[in-house]
C-alpha cells in the first residue's frame, strides 16, 4: 500500500528531452479538472471530483472499485476500496512547490493501514522526510521526458516505509513510481491536449440549444421551516444573467421563487424538471438546473443510506412531518433527471443537508443526532448518468451560509462572480464548467474562513472533456 504514496498522474502532452538545456528544472504546481485521466501500465485514474483541498481518483478493476484522494500538493491522503479505507496519512506530506534539486522537508503524521498489525490499524505516528535528490531523464512507453526525482521516508514505531517518485514539469505529470518494496509504476500514455505550452484554445461552444430551471425559496408555508433571506435573490440574479449576457432564450428558461408568477411548490417544480424539461430538451442540448433553499435530512426507512439519512429539497408547500409525500426526495430527482434526453446537464445546488442551525438546512428531532455525519453517497447516485454533472455548495456535513454583505448565499455569489467572467482562469473568453468550480471552490473555501465558517463546495460529475457554458468575450 505505501506504494500508493506515488500514486497520482497528472494529464499533460509529452514534450521531448531537450540535451541542450542548460537551466535548472523547476516544478510549479499543476492543477487539474474533473475527467483527467492518468493512463498507467496498472490501469486508468479518474479525476471524479474535487473536494475542497483534496483529488478524489478513481480506478475500476472487476468489482473492486478504489478511490484514492491527494491533497493540492499531489501527496496521498487516503485510499478507500469499495468506500472502506485501506490507507490513510494525516496530515499528507507538505510537498513544497516549485520543486527543484535540493528542496526538502520534515513533517510528522499518523499512518492508517487495513493491512497491518492492530497498532497500524489504530494509527503509527510517524516522522516524514522528503527531498528533491536529483534531475534525471527518462525513456518511458509514452515517451522521453526530464524529471526531478523526489524520494519520500516514513518512520515511526515498527513502521518502515516510503517511495520515490519522477515528476516531469513539461508533461505535468509523475511518470514514475517506486516503492520501498519494489512494486511501482510508470506511465504508458498521456491524455491529448494538455501541453502547457501551447496557447490556449478556446473550446468550441455546445451544439443544440440550452434549457434551464432556476429555482429559489425564502418563505415556506409551515411555520416549522426558517425563512431564508437570499435565496430568491439567488434565483432571480441567476436567471437574470442567464436571460441576458449567458444567452438563454428568454423562453427556454423557467424561473420558480417566492415573487415569480409560478411559485416553487413541489407541483410545479416537477413540472418543471420532469414535463418541462422531459419535452424540450433534445440530446445535443444542454440543461442547466439550480435551487436555493432548504435541503432537509430524514431517518432512512430502507436502510439504503450509508449514513442512515434519506435526503429531500424543501419546497414551498413542504410539511417537516411529511418529507416523504410534501419534499422533492433526491432519489426521485435521480429519477427526473433520467427521464431527461439532454447528454450535458449541470445541476448546481446551494442548500445543504446536516440539519445544523445557520444555513439552508433544517431537520426533524428524530433525524437530528445523525446529521451531523451526513455522508455524499446520495450525490454519487445523482451524478452517476453519464452527462451529468452536480455542484453542491457544501460538503454534505457542512453549512451552505447566506452573507449580508453580500446579498447572497455566499456560493450563489460566486457563482455569478464567475459566470460573468472571474471564471474564465485561462483568458480564452469562455468559461467552462471545470474552470466555474475551480474558480467558485477556491473563492468560497476562502470566504467562509474569513467569515469564521467552514464550506467547500463539492463537484461530481460523469461528463466526459471540457463542457463549455457561457462566452464571457476576448481578454
Amino acid at each position: 500500500m505505501l506504494s500508493l504514496l506515488g500514486l497520482v498522474l497528472v494529464a499533460g502532452a509529452a514534450c521531448p528531452f531537450d540535451r541542450a538545456a542548460a537551466q535548472p528544472l523547476r516544478a510549479e504546481r499543476p492543477t487539474y479538472v474533473v475527467g483527467d485521466r492518468w493512463i498507467r501500465n496498472d490501469g486508468v485514474f479518474e479525476l471524479v471530483s474535487v473536494e475542497g483541498d483534496v483529488y478524489v481518483f478513481r480506478f475500476s478493476a472487476g468489482q473492486n472499485v478504489t478511490d484514492v484522494h491527494l491533497s493540492r500538493d499531489l501527496s496521498l491522503a487516503r485510499t478507500l476500496r469499495n468506500g472502506v479505507e485501506q490507507f490513510a496519512l494525516e496530515p499528507p506530506v507538505p510537498f513544497a512547490w516549485p520543486l527543484e534539486v535540493g528542496k526538502g522537508g520534515k513533517s510528522t503524521a499518523v499512518v492508517r493501514r487495513a493491512r497491518g498489525d492492530a497498532r497500524q490499524q489504530a494509527g503509527v505516528p510517524v516522522t516524514v522526510s522528503w527531498v528533491v535528490d536529483a534531475e534525471e531523464e527518462l525513456t518511458l512507453p509514452a515517451g522521453t521526458f526530464r524529471t526531478l526525482r523526489v524520494v519520500v521516508r516514513m518512520i515511526g514505531p515498527g513502521f518502515n516505509g516510503g517511495t520515490t517518485f519522477w515528476y516531469a514539469p513539461d508533461a505535468r505529470q509523475i511518470v514514475r513510481g517506486r516503492s520501498m518494496d519494489g512494486t511501482g509504476y510508470e506511465v504508458v500514455a498521456l491524455m491529448a491536449g494538455k501541453t502547457p505550452a501551447r496557447p490556449p484554445v478556446p473550446p468550441a461552444e455546445p451544439g443544440g440549444d440550452r434549457w434551464a430551471v432556476v429555482i429559489g425559496v425564502d418563505r415556506y408555508e409551515s411555520r416549522q421551516v426558517p425563512t431564508l433571506r437570499y435565496s430568491v435573490r439567488d434565483a432571480e440574479a441567476l436567471h437574470q444573467f442567464l436571460t441576458g449576457p449567458g444567452g438563454f432564450k428568454k423562453d427556454n428558461v423557467v424561473l420558480l421563487t417566492d415573487r415569480a408568477e409560478r411559485k416553487p411548490t413541489l407541483r410545479n417544480i416537477k413540472w418543471a424538471l420532469g414535463t418541462f424539461l422531459t419535452r424540450s430538451a433534445k440530446k445535443d442540448d444542454t440543461v442547466l438546473v439550480f435551487f436555493a433553499g432548504h435541503g432537509v435530512p430524514e431517518i432512512d426507512p430502507r436502510g439504503v443510506e450509508r449514513d442512515g439519512l434519506a435526503k429531500y429539497l424543501a419546497p414551498a408547500d413542504v410539511d417537516p412531518d411529511d418529507l416523504y409525500s410534501t419534499g422533492l426526495p433526491m432519489d426521485e430527482l435521480q429519477t427526473i433527471f433520467q427521464r431527461i434526453e439532454a447528454e450535458r446537464m449541470v445541476v448546481f445546488l446551494d442548500a445543504c443537508y446536516s440539519g445544523t442551525a445557520g444555513g439552508r438546512t433544517f431537520t426533524s428531532l428524530k433525524a437530528r443526532s445523525r446529521a451531523a455525519h451526513v455522508d455524499d453517497l446520495f450525490l454519487e447516485r445523482l451524478a452517476r448518468s453519464k452527462g451529468r454533472a452536480i455542484i453542491t455548495a457544501s460538503r454534505p456535513n457542512e453549512l451552505s451560509l447566506e452573507v449580508p454583505e453580500l446579498g447572497h448565499g455566499l456560493f450563489t455569489y460566486y457563482l455569478l462572480q464567475g459566470l460573468r467572467g472571474a471564471g474564465d482562469l485561462n483568458r480564452d473568453g469562455m468559461v467552462s464548467l471545470q474552470e466555474l468550480y475551480e474558480y467558485v471552490e477556491q473563492q468560497v473555501t476562502q470566504k467562509s474562513r474569513a467569515l469564521g465558517g467552514n464550506q467547500h463546495p463539492m463537484m461530481k460529475s460523469e461528463l466526459e472533456g471540457v463542457l463549455p457554458l457561457v462566452n464571457v468575450g476576448g481578454r
